[in-house]
């Protein structure tokens, strides 16, 4: 079974700025990031992650821990990545990799990630960070 969760991302090395509408973004390299939009970037125009979980629903091989021998259990995998101003995914880093093939599993899948829709702000498509954990479960036989 595989259940997403979003997360929100505060990244530590870079000053995060706060405009007066609540926006939040970083720059790095001159490229301006954002981590709250007033759209959020989402798969398709939905803003619920009902397709972004039915994606990966279909995708992710949920049985990878228990081939790679792991304990029942659940074990969540955290993911960020770029949406870019294209709708594609770039920059996908594991932030949290329990073991047992799921990071690879995760990062097999985001490779295959249909585009998604940009984030919004002021009526400008721009480049977000999004954050989200995928959770694997194993039951004991």
């Amino acid at each position: 079974m595989i259940t997403v969760k979003t997360k929100p991302y505060k990244p530590l090395k870079y000053p995060l700025v706060t405009t007066t509408d609540s926006a939040q973004y970083f720059v790095v390299n001159s490229d301006t990031i954002f981590l709250k939009e007033t759209i959020q970037a989402n798969m398709g125009g939905d803003t619920t992650n009902k397709l972004w979980s039915a994606f990966l629903q279909k995708n992710v091989d949920d049985l990878v821990p228990a081939r790679h021998s792991a304990p029942g259990g659940l074990y969540a995998v955290t993911v960020s990545f770029f949406v870019n101003k294209d709708g594609s995914i770039s920059n996908v880093q594991i932030v949290h990799n329990p073991g047992y093939g799921t990071a690879e599993e995760v990062q097999r899948v985001m490779a295959e990630s249909p585009k998604w829709q940009a984030g919004i702000y002021k009526g400008q498509k721009v480049k977000s960070l999004n954050r989200q954990t995928i959770y694997f479960a194993v039951t004991e036989e």
